[in-house]
């Protein structure tokens, strides 16, 4: 079997988006909204200090630049300046903000470990023109991969992707589905990141009257905002989500009959970090995430002398 390295993942991704830690937040949206991204590295003095993404942008949206207790969103005021340095939000999330480096010669299966735990990407270190350099591998990077390779990851992490979801025990949540985090459709979009930043949340299924799933509100939908258009966020969530992306895009679902292998086709082609798992009546009743997928071929790895 041939041992993947990382650096087959990432010779061909762009180079590190990097930002002084006294750059303030509206130019870092700009940024996001110009490059296509939802995250920066911030870096001071040529050391990296940790990643910013839209998470925890919403958590300053939601949270920090608006009154917090007046009933009526007519009487909001952006109260705290976007000028904020975005070195202010490297303490909010510690575990998901930290870097994590990796050599070109490092085996796949390494970054299963920190994937699996919620860690989104990591660093790989690239040499050129005898220079050091950085490129970002992201988790979904990694199912993209994996949903590409599958046969040559066979011997390494022998999972079986033509089984259903619910035989892999990916969907245990599901016996639970009170416990899904949904977010109304009439409810503004300030107070869907609300509830996102509470539960920790980076997405969330938007249902209607019916508690059916018609979209998703996810902290990369925060990409475009700038002080002079924040208060966007006090729309219908579904008002946001048509202006911030021309259009509300129908979510992407799956059912616990679905096998891995329909479920990680859907992601990559449509590009999403997560499905939601719905019943008969299209509620969502749990989540599929990467994570979840990468946490399967981590368990299911051989030790690297197993497989060599």
């Amino acid at each position: 079997v041939g041992m993947i390295t990382l650096g087959s993942l990432v010779f061909d991704k762009q180079n590190l988006i990097k930002v002084d830690g006294e750059t303030s937040l509206d130019d870092v949206l700009a940024l996001m909204s110009r490059h296509n991204i939802t995250y920066v590295v911030v870096e001071d003095n040529g050391k990296y200090c940790g990643f910013v993404s839209t998470m925890e942008l919403m958590s300053e949206v939601a949270f920090g630049m608006f009154e917090w207790d007046k009933p009526n969103p007519d009487d909001f005021q952006v109260f705290k300046s976007s000028k904020t340095p975005v070195k202010n939000l490297l303490k909010l999330n510690p575990p998901e903000q930290s870097i994590y480096c990796f050599e070109p010669t490092e085996l796949l299966q390494f970054v299963f470990e920190p994937m699996s735990q919620g860690i989104r990407r990591v660093l790989v270190s690239v040499r050129e023109a005898g220079r050091t350099s950085y490129r970002s591998l992201s988790q979904f990077d990694v199912i993209r991969y994996i949903g590409t390779h599958i046969s040559v990851l066979k011997g390494q992490s022998p999972v079986e992707i033509d089984e259903t979801i619910e035989k892999l025990g990916l969907c245990s949540d599901i016996e639970k589905p009170a416990s899904v985090n949904v977010i109304l459709s009439t409810d503004s979009a300030l107070q869907g990141f609300r509830t996102l930043s509470v539960n920790k949340l980076v997405a969330a299924p938007v249902v209607d009257s019916e508690g059916k799933v018609i979209s998703t509100l996810s902290a990369s939908d925060l990409r475009g905002l700038a002080s002079e258009n924040l208060k966007k966020v006090l729309l219908p969530t579904v008002e946001f989500l048509a202006q911030m992306r021309g259009e509300v895009m129908f979510p992407v679902t799956c059912v616990p009959s679905d096998t891995l292998k329909q479920c990680m086709a859907k992601i990559i082609s449509a590009k999403v970090h997560r499905l939601w798992i719905v019943n008969g009546d299209q509620q969502p009743v749990g989540t599929l995430s990467v994570t979840d997928i990468i946490r399967l071929f981590k368990d299911k790895s051989k030790k690297c002398n197993e497989c060599c």
